[in-house]
């Protein structure tokens, strides 16, 4: 059965800036081997940290160790920003974690929702595992995202 972990930062709130540019980044170990489940089945979410409002998601990656050993891997990661009903997909089944490295948006949809500014402080980053692994490993997941300030630099849509 699938679950949602939550990074220690997700607990607190939205960091907010009066202007400039906003980095944040926050590494999650997750557990597969030796009998345990933490990010280990399909569909387990790790939500990472709240996104302010009016603030323009310019960049997003995620990093992650080689957590499907497996000769023939299969675990693939979804990155997701997300208020619970309004879903914005920065990275779709993507396979990173079947060798370990960094992901960022490249394909058109993805690319689509560089720019989205959200309106409430309700919005959270989570990572999905969507396809499970074929033999889970032991390792870790980071996301990085930038934004800036979009209504004091006159970018909201």
């Amino acid at each position: 059965m699938a679950t949602v972990f939550e990074a220690v930062p997700f607990r607190q709130p939205a960091t907010r800036h009066p202007v400039g540019r906003i980095v944040r980044a926050y590494r999650q170990a997750t557990t597969a081997a030796a009998g345990l489940t933490q990010f280990a089945v399909i569909n387990d979410k790790i939500k990472f940290f709240r996104q302010a409002m009016n603030s323009m998601i310019t960049r997003v990656e995620v990093t992650t160790t080689d957590i499907d050993t497996n000769a023939t891997p299969t675990a693939a990661v979804r990155v997701r920003l997300t208020d619970g009903s309004t879903n914005k997909d920065f990275l779709t089944a993507n396979t990173i974690p079947q060798t370990g490295g960094i992901a960022r948006p490249s394909t058109a949809a993805e690319c689509a929702n560089l720019g989205f500014v959200p309106t409430n402080d309700n919005f959270w980053w989570e990572v999905e595992l969507t396809t499970a692994a074929a033999t889970g490993a032991d390792g870790s997941v980071m996301l990085i995202v930038e934004s800036i300030m979009a209504l004091e630099h006159g970018l909201a849509t």
